[in-house]
């Protein structure tokens, strides 16, 4: 192609989309020289390899792609700055907008198409207008294929999150009020079990913290007298007690698994008992330009499982997708009309794409629930590498079926999946030491627990009347949306009376985790910012005491890594001024009796030796 003269952005040429070198050019084609820069060839190949999915024969593919690519070029403005994008739009365009009107308008062209590529039938989409055949009868409504069942629809409200009344009352009373407890709550037996297991962990950490904060300071040359030594030894008894409620968790869990039998475990009443109809569950998979391939494998291994189990007829399966990229996203498409129509049918898996992104994953399931949260009693959310078996999927229904009072149940995921040392190493130790610090959370928890925003069942209803998420006061990144959405999630469901409960004893719940230090960092960095978020949630009116101390360690568990910092460092200070500054033996004036600094080596090695008690015999009990 070259350009003419005396123009700057416009190149004139022939166009071969489909043809070799043999074939002879179908016409000459302005293309605006921005546009040379993009790939038309991997365009063409991306819509034939759309329409090879969806049935076309091979002359149809190539005619389609090639209209499509030539619509693109020709359009006079990018929307979006792809070409893989303008011309999958320009086939959509093609295939279902003005030029299929014969067949009875853009929608039942649409509709007609699809159900004549799903049943197997040649499409009868006309290549161009003077081609198009007669009009012909548009589909009835029994006819239609759709990716997503009818809607009906529900109300996702976003509550204020208010903080002020409670403030107000601690400044009066001197604390925060008491929670009445509501009718529901007050039939379990399980909530004065609570309170004394949370007393019993506050006594455990508080109480060996002080005693190791007061060795740390007479361990000290001047005891704890100096601003310096202070600081130290209170960042020690800090840190102290932070990895104290680790091991006294893990410790809980080595026990009660031990035990082998726990009264307060959430099960269903009879496990052989059938799903009652009514119990309708949808599994929801939110995706954001995930691997398809992994996607769909993880949900046909779910699918054939719960038909293995006897339960697919109570379950549905939804793809809500967010993808971004267009060449994904059409991936997405093809897999599941693929997997519909040679496999399982248009009844029971469902496909969505949202266009507008809102609120990320928490937007996605309040948009779903809005939608058709009103079909179903329950709903199973996953991550797109999350896998469940049919029996466990099965088992959670009956467990809420058995108990009206819960409002999630978190099952615990397994990794799994991986293959590089990174991952492995991370494999290794869920599998390891999970189990134990699965049941010590249980142990604590009880009906408060938590929300891990994924594997684990929730009750629709509820959650649409209490789980609507505001934006926070502020700017991002402690402000705007909340990214650590289900542990927020989970305190309203708190506050609304609901039971949350951790199914430690429950198998069959499987995730990924990340294959590189990259990914993880990625991951955790969101994490971050989400758990700096609930700074801001922890006084708001009406949570529970455990659902605070939940976001205050979410919290700590970023804290602490400067709290670290803070404790080496000023450690490293003191040993350096006590290097270079030459002693004071009499630091209260003059005196007969001088203060020699004393060096308590067996209390240091105390200390170290709980420390490493605290870290390491948890790792030693798995």
């Amino acid at each position: 192609m070259t350009s003419p003269v005396g123009s700057s952005n416009v190149v004139r040429g022939p166009w071969r989309p489909g043809g070799g070198d043999g074939e002879p050019p179908r016409e000459t084609l302005e293309v605006r020289a921005e546009r040379l820069v993009h790939d038309w060839t991997a365009a063409r190949q991306r819509a034939q390899g759309y329409l090879e999915s969806l049935g076309f024969d091979g002359a149809t593919r190539a005619e389609l792609a090639r209209r499509a690519v030539e619509a693109a070029v020709a359009r006079p403005a990018w929307t979006s700055g792809d070409a893989v994008s303008e011309t999958m739009g320009a086939l959509r365009d093609i295939l279902y907008g003005p030029s299929s009107a014969e067949m009875g308008g853009a929608e039942q062209a649409f509709l007609l198409w699809r159900t004549e590529a799903a049943r197997g039938e040649p499409p009868g989409i006309p290549l161009s207008d003077e081609e198009a055949p007669p009009r012909r009868r548009a589909p009835t409504r029994r006819e239609w294929i759709r990716s997503t069942p009818p809607l009906e629809r529900g109300v996702v409200v976003a509550h204020r999150l208010e903080r002020r009344g409670l403030r107000r009352r601690i400044r009066r009373h001197g604390h925060a009020p008491p929670r009445e407890p509501t009718r529901a709550e007050r039939r379990f037996e399980w909530i004065s079990a609570a309170r004394r297991r949370r007393l019993l962990l506050a006594v455990l950490v508080l109480v060996p913290s002080l005693v190791a904060m007061s060795f740390m300071a007479a361990v000290l040359p001047q005891r704890g007298r100096t601003p310096l030594e202070f600081a130290i030894a209170l960042f020690f008894g800090a840190l102290f007690a932070w990895i104290s409620v680790g091991f006294w968790t893990a410790l809980l869990g080595w026990l009660l698994l031990l035990r082998g039998r726990d009264r307060f475990a959430i099960r269903a009443t009879d496990r052989s008992a059938p799903i009652p109809p009514e119990a309708r569950t949808a599994i929801v998979m939110p995706v954001y330009n995930e691997p398809v391939e992994r996607v769909f494998a993880g949900l046909r291994a779910m699918y054939a499982s719960l038909e293995r189990a006897g339960a697919l007829e109570h379950f549905d399966l939804y793809i809500l997708s967010d993808t971004s990229d267009p060449g994904i996203w059409v991936q997405e498409e093809a897999a599941w009309f693929d997997w519909c129509r040679h496999e399982v049918g248009f009844d029971r898996v469902f496909y969505r794409r949202r266009h507008a992104r809102v609120a990320r994953k928490s937007g996605n399931i309040a948009d779903f629930c809005r939608r058709w949260g009103r079909r179903y009693r329950y709903m199973v959310v996953l991550d797109a590498d999350s896998v469940m078996s049919g029996e466990t999927l099965a088992e959670l229904v009956r467990r809420m079926e058995s108990h009206p009072e819960v409002g999630v149940i978190q099952t615990v995921p397994v990794a799994l999946g991986r293959r590089s040392l990174f991952s492995r190493l991370q494999q290794f130790s869920s599998r390891l030491y999970g189990s134990i610090f699965a049941a010590g959370l249980h142990y604590w928890q009880l009906g408060d627990g938590q929300y891990w925003g994924h594997n684990a069942i929730i009750r629709v209803a509820p959650f649409m009347e209490h789980c609507g998420l505001p934006r926070l006061p502020g700017r991002p990144p402690l402000g705007g949306e909340i990214l650590s959405h289900d542990f927020v999630e989970a305190a309203l469901l708190g506050r609304a009376g609901y039971a949350l409960w951790l199914a430690y004893d429950l198998d069959g719940s499987y995730e990924e985790t990340p294959s590189t230090l990259l990914e993880e960092m990625q991951r955790d960095r969101r994490w971050c910012v989400g758990n700096l978020q609930h700074l801001k949630l922890i006084f708001t009116d009406g949570f529970f005491g455990a659902h605070r101390a939940l976001f205050l360690n979410g919290v700590l568990s970023y804290v602490s890594a400067f709290a670290w910092f803070c404790f080496l460092g000023l450690s490293t200070w003191q040993a350096v001024w006590q290097a270079i500054r030459e002693p004071d033996y009499f630091p209260s004036g003059r005196s007969l009796f001088p203060e020699w600094p004393v060096w308590r080596l067996e209390w240091a090695l105390w200390l170290a030796a709980a420390t490493a008690v605290m870290l390491f015999l948890p790792k030693i009990l798995a």
